[in-house]
């Protein structure tokens, strides 16, 4: 089920996910696909909380740059 979940996220919320994405390649070197599900899902990394934690960390390390360069900004 938290597999399923984490697949719906990627379309529900993307940009969540692009930015949890690059968090976690950024700061533990791991693809999206290697996140493990619990993780990916769970409120450390993706309820209102956890999701400005990772953004606070994009931004203060200048990762959002790389981010909204590739961002076609569609959400739908």
């Amino acid at each position: 089920m938290l597999e399923t979940a984490k697949i719906v996220i990627r379309y529900w919320f993307p940009t969540q996910s692009q930015e949890l994405a690059l968090y976690c390649k950024s700061r533990y070197n791991m693809d999206f696909d290697a996140i493990p599900a619990r993780e990916a899902v769970g409120s450390e990394r993706f309820s209102g909380n956890g999701f400005t934690q990772v953004h606070e960390w994009l931004a203060s390390n200048g990762k959002l740059d790389t981010l909204n360069q590739n961002d076609s900004s569609c959400g739908v």
